[in-house]
């Protein structure tokens, strides 16, 4: 949210405001779709009476790394800091 209010005027504020507001939408709606689809994907192929605890941990663990590598990009990926 905030490259997005560095980048436009401060009189265009509702504008940046409502760019943040979709993109966090946009981004909410699509990890849940991607982890649902991942969800199915696993329960077909498990087999039995634990298929569903199965898929649910395949998920999660597979949510984790995302979200660990996400971050690991994130860190690793920073500049370094400017001395001033």
């Amino acid at each position: 949210m905030e490259v997005v209010m560095r980048t436009l005027p401060s009189d265009q504020g509702g504008i940046a405001d409502s760019l943040a507001i979709l993109t966090r939408s946009v981004g909410i709606v699509g990890g849940a779709t991607l982890l649902m689809l991942a969800f199915d994907i696993a329960k077909v192929e498990a087999s039995g009476p634990d298929a569903f605890l199965s898929a649910f941990r395949a998920t999660y663990r597979l949510a984790g790394l995302v979200s660990a590598a996400s971050g690991a990009l994130a860190v690793l990926g920073r500049p370094p800091a400017s001395k001033q």
